[in-house]
C-alpha cells in the first residue's frame, strides 16, 4: 500500500509543479508518463498515467478556481 501511495504522490507531485508554468496538459501528461516510466518501469498500470495526470492537472486547475485571493 505504501508504494501505490508514493507512486500517486510522485505523480501528483510532478503534474501539479508542471501546472505551475502553465504547460500544456498534452505536454503535461508526456513529460510526466516518461518521468513514471523511468522511475518505475515495473509498474503494471502505465496506461492509466495519461488519465491520472489529466485528472491531477483537473484538480490542480479547480482548486486554484476555488482559494481565495488577497
Amino acid at each position: 500500500m505504501a508504494d501505490v501511495r508514493d507512486y500517486l504522490q510522485l505523480l501528483r507531485e510532478e503534474s501539479w509543479r508542471r501546472r505551475v508554468p502553465a504547460l500544456s496538459e498534452e505536454t503535461i501528461v508526456e513529460e510526466v508518463r516518461a518521468l513514471m516510466i523511468e522511475r518505475h518501469p515495473e509498474w503494471a498500470g502505465q496506461e492509466w498515467i495519461d488519465r491520472g495526470v489529466g485528472c491531477l492537472c483537473a484538480e490542480r486547475g479547480a482548486w486554484r478556481r476555488l482559494r481565495p485571493r488577497p
